[in-house]
C-alpha cells in the first residue's frame, strides 16, 4: 500500500513543481490571483496518494492510467464547473464547449501522469 501512495504522490509532486515553474515564467499581472490554484496544489500529492491506495487490487498495475483518468475526470469537473477556475485567470466566463474541452484535457493529462505513476510503481517494486 505504501508503494502505491509513494509512487502517486511523488509523480504529483514533480508535476506540481513543473507547473509552478511554468507559472513563474508566465507573465501574470497579479500572482495573488493564483492563490486558489496554489492552495489546491498543496494537497494534490496527498489526494493522488490516497487515490492510489483505494484502487481496486485487480487493477494494479496495468489499469493505473485508467484509474488516474477517473481522478482527472472528477477533478476536472470540480475545478472547471464547480470552482470555475479558468475565470479568475482570464477575467471572463468560458463557454460550455471550452469547459468541456478543459475537462477532456484534464482526463488526458491525468491518464498520462498515471502512466508515470505505473512506471514508478513498478520501479519501486524492484527495489
Amino acid at each position: 500500500m505504501i508503494q502505491r501512495f509513494a509512487s502517486a504522490s511523488s509523480v504529483a509532486c514533480v508535476a506540481i513543481a513543473i507547473a509552478a515553474s511554468g507559472l513563474r515564467l508566465a507573465s501574470f499581472s497579479n500572482l495573488e490571483e493564483l492563490y486558489l490554484v496554489t492552495t489546491i496544489w498543496c494537497v494534490a500529492p496527498l489526494v493522488c496518494g490516497l487515490w492510489a491506495i483505494v484502487i481496486p487490487r485487480p487493477w494494479l498495475p496495468e489499469r493505473l492510467p485508467a484509474w488516474g483518468a477517473i481522478l482527472g475526470l472528477i477533478l476536472g469537473l470540480a475545478a472547471i464547473f464547480v470552482l470555475k477556475l479558468p475565470s479568475p485567470l482570464i477575467g471572463a466566463a468560458l463557454p460550455l464547449s471550452l469547459k468541456t474541452v478543459g475537462v477532456l484535457l484534464a482526463v488526458v493529462a491525468y491518464y498520462v501522469l498515471w502512466m508515470l505513476v505505473r512506471a514508478v510503481y513498478r520501479s519501486l517494486g524492484k527495489v
